[in-house]
């Protein structure tokens, strides 16, 4: 039994490992770089930042939107702008750790400042991440399912799509069952509340499919800087596969792993592969200037929150 938790332990770590590798060397020898350097000095730099930074902010309130109607329908208060703060903090470390791990830091953070329950926070953080999963597989299906060209088959996405829902109502039922008097049980109690709520759940598919679409609005707006103007369904594609290739590449920050699965993604929308390098750079700038957002929100609750809380609890 510990050997098989043992060789378990470390799969994650070497596929991640495996595929850093193996994509790092195909964007180090493959890349034309000059070409990309001197095509990127040409970029339209004022509608890549003020496009990145307001798409980044909308994002945040959406999240945190999303996020604040959670935990009220978890019969939990908590002031918007903080839970705003929270979320746009830990974004930087979403985007920079194996299978976005990273966010769940932010009900840790919340706790921290608020004193919330923990098993309500991360029984928020499950269904958020329950719901990100089936709005992204949804847009997948339904975008690569509209492209003919793309490389990927619709029947393998589909088939992908009602496995993982299968697999979601499995979860859906365990919830159901699980007693109360087990940890599980109580870990997610939270959840059945919110489960008899249609209302909170329909508010919380739309708020997640409306955070998707801004980041799709995001990518476009980064890709046509650099001259790349797809569709929305080719930019609702894009953003689909390469969010899941990512996420299960299991590298942090998907470091070279999105570049090439961006810049193969790209060609067979009719994208020269030297262009197709370039949008692929500017994607990860993208998120480079998404890090620099979430560090600039924490940085500020660091100086001016979170010192009047702990002012606030010592008096």
């Amino acid at each position: 039994m510990s050997n098989l938790f043992l060789t378990r332990k470390y799969v994650a770590p070497i596929i991640g490992i495996i595929a850093f590798l193996f994509c790092a060397y195909y964007v180090l020898t493959n890349f034309k770089w000059i070409y990309i350097l001197n095509t990127l000095q040409e970029a339209n730099w004022l509608l890549f930042i003020s496009g990145g930074i307001i798409t980044n902010i909308i994002f945040f309130l959406i999240r945190s939107l999303r996020w604040y109607c959670l935990l009220r329908s978890l019969n939990v208060q908590v002031p918007f702008w903080r839970l705003y703060f929270c979320n746009a903090a830990v974004v930087c470390l979403t985007i920079a750790t194996p299978a976005q791990s990273g966010e769940v830091l932010k009900v840790e953070l919340l706790k921290q400042i608020t004193g919330i329950d923990r098993f309500s926070g991360y029984a928020s953080f499950a269904i958020e991440r329950l719901a990100d999963l089936v709005s992204i597989l949804s847009i997948a299906v339904i975008s690569i399912s509209t492209l003919a060209s793309f490389p990927v088959k619709t029947s393998v996405v589909i088939y992908v799509w009602l496995f993982l829902l299968f697999g979601v109502a499995v979860v859906i039922t365990s919830i159901k069952n699980a007693g109360n008097e087990t940890y599980l049980g109580q870990l997610i109690q939270p959840l059945k509340s919110c489960e008899n709520s249609l209302s909170s759940l329909l508010n919380l598919l739309l708020l997640t499919i409306a955070a998707w679409c801004i980041v799709a609005v995001g990518w476009w707006i980064a890709l046509k800087s650099v001259a790349i103007n797809l569709s929305w369904i080719e930019t609702f594609a894009l953003l689909s596969v390469t969010s899941i290739v990512s996420i299960l590449s299991f590298v942090p920050g998907a470091i070279g792993v999105s570049e090439v699965t961006v810049s193969e993604s790209l060609q067979h929308f009719s994208v020269d592969p030297a262009t197709a390098q370039v949008g692929a750079l500017a994607l990860r700038l993208n998120g480079l200037l998404i890090i620099l957002a979430s560090t600039m929100h924490w940085l500020y609750w660091k100086m001016v929150d979170y010192r009047r809380i702990k002012r606030t609890s010592k008096s």
